[in-house]
């Protein structure tokens, strides 16, 4: 049983994670009209932040309850697509009011969750098993990740035929909006 939570909670996060830039790498781009190497810099937060999360993670690892410790962080990167959804528009905000913020706390969730789901998976199986269940579980948050991105285009596809035939920024926006609620 815990390794299927494992699995699951896997495949969603990293699944949303994964939807949430490629929405937002489009609004910069298609929609705010911001270069692709512009749009590269715009995520260096989430690197940044994912690594200053790991640190915090290693320092602290044995204090926090597991459980508490990852609902508290999928509440915080969830917030990163409601900030963008609710946030974003053609005009604006400038990159520090929106986009800065949701590119620190998207990573937060997902970082903390493969640390502490490796720890479960290693502590669920023996050692013969280990390398065997952490196959399945990198398997799984690739899987979530390729349906997070699927299921997003699928959702901003459907807006837009309800749009068809008007390419203008406003209609572009409202598919993306749509992705990320």
């Amino acid at each position: 049983m815990p390794f299927m939570a494992v699995c699951a909670t896997v495949f969603l996060v990293w699944g949303a994670l994964n939807a949430s830039y490629q929405l937002t790498a489009l609004y910069l781009q298609d929609v705010r009209g911001i270069s692709a190497l512009t749009s590269s810099l715009y995520f260096l937060p989430a690197p940044i932040c994912g690594t200053l999360m790991n640190i915090v993670v290693a320092v602290l690892l044995p204090r926090p309850n597991p459980a508490y410790a990852v609902a508290a962080c999928c509440l915080v990167s969830g917030i990163a697509p409601l900030l963008l959804a609710t946030l974003c528009r053609v005009d604006g905000p400038n990159y520090w009011q929106a986009v800065f913020q949701a590119m620190a706390l998207n990573p937060m969730g997902a970082d903390l969750i493969y640390v502490f789901d490796n720890l479960v998976l290693t502590a669920a199986f023996p050692a013969k098993m280990q390398a065997l269940a952490g196959g399945v579980f990198h398997i799984i948050s690739q899987i979530g990740k390729s349906f997070g991105i699927a299921t997003t285009a699928v959702i901003a596809q459907q807006i837009s035929t309800h749009t068809q035939g008007q390419e203008c920024k406003e209609y572009i926006l409202h598919d993306y909006k749509a992705g990320w609620w």
